[in-house]
This record gives structure tokens, C-alpha cells and sequence, in this order.
């Protein structure tokens, strides 16, 4: 009885790592129906300020050249506003806000093909450039817009992040002076477009899944460790995006669809025992 009660706190205190897998040889299996833990889960969720930072590298193709660099560092921080669940479409609708983003790109390699006027006719001229860095600067956000599917990755993410939301700077050029306005402009823009694109989007999807990981794997740690030998535990979200949290053990029989039918419409949270776990 002692270990039930404890099941019952942990689950109620904390939410464990998302493992999306199915219920095999279940021992107890608790189902809370989404309209009860999602609110436990922002209220824990809300006050954490998320630091997101990668190191990266990119090689971005542009009309009149490459640009390249080995050593990029994306930075920035996140909250969480609200997750709010979707069950027409079995996802979650998440809003954030976005601080302090950077793409810092340091040792930067520009190879730009231009026509040049030479005074008695043009001729295209290969210019290398080398720059210290190019930093990409993104405006802070109140709030933006993901979608999450039922494993807690995101699968969209609002695109009103846009150009104009990012200050772009060339730190120490060489040769910049060879470079005509109109191509320094172009340069910057497909710098923009590409490194927001394929990085900053890519790297603001990849953190938010691997932090909101990161945190429901460290709310369950106490109700993981209390458990040990040959049991373990797994979680899942179901059809109607209700949270699944089973203990299972090889040697013990799957719940027959009788019983886990019980479950199917359940507006509370409810748990199901088999006898031998008690006994």
C-alpha cells in the first residue's frame, strides 16, 4: 500500500520523461486525461527560463558565390508561455517567447564573382574575402507560435520570424572595399534568408524538444530511482492525448482489452492494479 501512495504522489508532483511506447506487460497503469495533467504541466513549466546555445557550421551557396564558416555559435533563451492541446489533430499548440538570440559565424570565408568596370570595359572579377565574424542578431519576441506532436518535438514553427527581425553585421573584412554596394547588399540578404532558415529555425525546433526533454526527464528522476530491479517505467500519450504511465515487469501478463477499455473515456486520473502487483 506504501508503494502505491508513492506512485500516486510522484505522479501527481511530477511529470516523467516522454517514452513513447507502448503498454507490453504492465503491472499498474495510470491514465490522466489531458484536461488534468496539461494544467499541472504548464504550472511547473512556466517558470523556468530556458538557455539554449550550439556550436554549428554552414556552407550557404549564393547566385555570386559561397560563403562559408567552420565555427558557429547559436545562442539565445526561450519561456514558455502555454502548451495547449489539439485533439482534432493529436498535437500541441506551444507559444514561447524569444530573448537574446544571436548566430555568431567567426572565420568567415566569402568567394563572390562580380563584373567589374575596368575603364576600358568590364570583366568578372573573383574576390575572396575573409571576415572575422557575421553576426545575426534576432529581435526579442513576446510570443511565437510551434506546433508539438505527441512526443514532444516540434514539427512547425511560426515563420514570423522574418528579415526584418534580424541585424546583420560583416566584422573585420578584408577587401570589403571591393565589393560594390549593390553585392555587399545581396550578400547580407542571402546571409539572412539562409542562415535564418536552415539554422535558426532548425536550432530554435531542436532546443525547445531537447529543454522541454531535458525538464520533464528532471521532474521524474525522484519517482525513477524509487523504483528498481527487474521493473521499469514507461509513458506514453494517447488517441486523446491523455498521459499513460505504466510499470511494468517481463514476467507479468498485458491487461486484456476488457480492462484497458475501462480507461477509454476516463475524465479523471485512474489507475489500474493487477492482484499479483498487490499481493
Amino acid at each position: 500500500m506504501n508503494k502505491i501512495k508513492m506512485i500516486l504522489s510522484c505522479f501527481i508532483s511530477a511529470f516523467l520523461t516522454l517514452i513513447l511506447s507502448p503498454v507490453l506487460s504492465a503491472q499498474v497503469l495510470m491514465v490522466s486525461p489531458v484536461s488534468k495533467w496539461i494544467p499541472k504541466f504548464n504550472t511547473n513549466i512556466k517558470s523556468f527560463v530556458f538557455e539554449m546555445e550550439k556550436s554549428s557550421q554552414f556552407s550557404l551557396k549564393i547566385p555570386e558565390g559561397l560563403i562559408e564558416s567552420t565555427d558557429v555559435d547559436l545562442t539565445g533563451r526561450f519561456r514558455i508561455i502555454d502548451l495547449s492541446p489539439d485533439i482534432s489533430t493529436n498535437q500541441f499548440h506551444l507559444e514561447f517567447s524569444l530573448q537574446g538570440a544571436e548566430v555568431l559565424a567567426k572565420n568567415v570565408k566569402i568567394q563572390i564573382s562580380s563584373k567589374q568596370d575596368l575603364g576600358f570595359g568590364s570583366a568578372t572579377v573573383n574576390l575572396n574575402v575573409e571576415c572575422a565574424a557575421i553576426s545575426l542578431q534576432i529581435l526579442d519576441f513576446e510570443k511565437l507560435f510551434a506546433k508539438v506532436n505527441r512526443n514532444f518535438q516540434v514539427i512547425e514553427l511560426a515563420t514570423n520570424i522574418t528579415n526584418d527581425s534580424v541585424k546583420t553585421n560583416l566584422i573585420g573584412c578584408t577587401q570589403i572595399q571591393g565589393l560594390g554596394s549593390a553585392i555587399q547588399e545581396k550578400v547580407l540578404s542571402y546571409i539572412q534568408v539562409q542562415m535564418l532558415n536552415s539554422q535558426f529555425h532548425q536550432f530554435i525546433s531542436d532546443e525547445i524538444s531537447l529543454q522541454l526533454g531535458k525538464k520533464l526527464e528532471e521532474l521524474g528522476k525522484n519517482f525513477l530511482n524509487a523504483e528498481a530491479g527487474s521493473e521499469s517505467i514507461g509513458l506514453s500519450i494517447d488517441e486523446k492525448l491523455g498521459l499513460r504511465v505504466s510499470i511494468t515487469n517481463p514476467a507479468a501478463k498485458p491487461f486484456s482489452a476488457d480492462e484497458l477499455a475501462a480507461l477509454t473515456d476516463t475524465q479523471s486520473t485512474t489507475i489500474l492494479i493487477k492482484k499479483a502487483y498487490l499481493e
